[in-house]
This record gives C-alpha cells, structure tokens and sequence, in this order.
C-alpha cells in the first residue's frame, strides 16, 4: 500500500472518531472491506467469463434506459397537464 494512501486513511479514521466516534468507524471499515471485496469478485468472475463486462451491459442496457426515460417523462407530462 502506497504510503500516501496510508496517511489519508489514518488521517480520515481520526476524523471520523473525533466527529462521529468510533461506531461510525467500525461501520465505515466494514463497508469498505465490503466495497473492496465485490470489486474484487467482480474482476475475477469477469476475466473467467461469468459476469458479462460492464462497458459490453451498459451498450446494451443504455438504449432500453432511454426509451424507458422517454415513456415515464411523457406519463409524468399526461398526469400534470
């Protein structure tokens, strides 16, 4: 771990503790390591082939999204006339 990294970790854990407590703190790293292990399945199931690629799902997705924003915002339009 870079040791710069290291410093701003330590540097926010104080924060936090003095802000917040050491509550906050506990729940801070448990979502961080949380965080840090779905990212690391992630990569893994990606490069075997398991998860399709995020930029492959959202060409797919990104067209559906669009029609679907289009229907809701001209429901929305039809309602508040």
């Amino acid at each position: 771990m870079p040791v710069g990294l290291l410093v701003i970790i330590v540097i926010l854990a104080i924060i936090i503790v003095y802000f917040f407590g050491f509550t906050i703190l506990w729940w801070c790293i448990l979502i961080g390591v949380g965080i840090f292990l779905l990212v690391v399945i992630h990569a893994l199931m990606e490069t075997e082939g398991i998860f399709i690629k995020i930029g492959r799902w959202l060409k797919k997705t990104w067209p559906k999204y669009l029609t679907l924003e289009a229907k809701f915002f001209k429901w929305i339009d039809n309602i508040f006339k």
